[in-house]
């Protein structure tokens, strides 16, 4: 039986899904805080470092990007081939299952345009092919309906090296709320000042990318 929303349980829900948040602050903290080792062997670990955080959030934001593409391959690249993805639907695991998932979102979608921000990524210490990438989200859709909606919620990323490419191996996503919003078509009005060019923004874009 689903318990009853009251102050007492949202809040306790609120608590635990922020938790691996508020955790991973304070580990990146504890790690900061460490003396800095300057030895040439300390300066190489340094820059590794750097370069899989680089390519940690690289594979996040082609996530987004194949995503709103609606490149469902592209997107299942992204991950594992046993990966986790947990979300308010339920759990799926393997490519077959996020294949499906991600048809049924991408076939609902007339438009997408997500956003993955205050990320933040944690390198496993004892495990150098492990990290952990926390962040928000938030998205605009236009449903087939032509019905505007606006949604967002947080993603817990455990991220794992696989022949040198770092993939989403497990991923909780939750859903935090949902507005519907207004289209409205813009109105430049007699003020705006007269622009000379004749190039469109369409034709700031290669053909092979234009949409037909």
């Amino acid at each position: 039986m689903t318990e009853p929303l009251n102050d007492t349980n949202q809040f306790a829900w609120a608590r635990s899904m922020w938790k691996p948040f508020v955790d991973q602050a304070f580990d990146l903290k504890r790690r900061t805080g460490a003396p800095r080792d300057d030895s040439p062997e300390g300066i190489l670990r340094r820059l590794q470092r750097l370069e899989d955080e680089r390519d940690i959030e690289l594979t996040f934001r082609r996530y987004h990007a194949c995503y709103d593409a609606g490149d469902i391959e592209a997107i299942l690249s992204c991950y594992t081939d046993d990966a986790i993805q947990i979300n308010a639907r339920g759990t799926y695991q393997g490519h077959d299952e996020l294949r499906e998932s991600y048809r049924w979102l991408t076939d609902g979608q007339k438009f997408a345009i997500h956003h993955g921000t205050n990320v933040v990524v944690t390198l496993d210490e004892d495990d150098p092919d492990h990290a952990t990438l926390n962040a928000f989200w938030f998205s605009a859709v236009m449903t087939h309906q032509d019905k505007l909606l606006s949604c967002g919620g947080t993603y817990v990323h455990r991220m794992r090296r696989v022949d040198g490419d770092w993939l989403i191996a497990k991923q909780r996503i939750t859903f935090n709320y949902l507005t519907k919003q207004s289209h409205i078509a813009r109105k430049m009005g007699d003020s705006v000042p007269p622009a000379a060019g004749q190039v469109t923004t369409r034709d700031l874009v290669e053909e092979r990318y234009l949409l037909t």
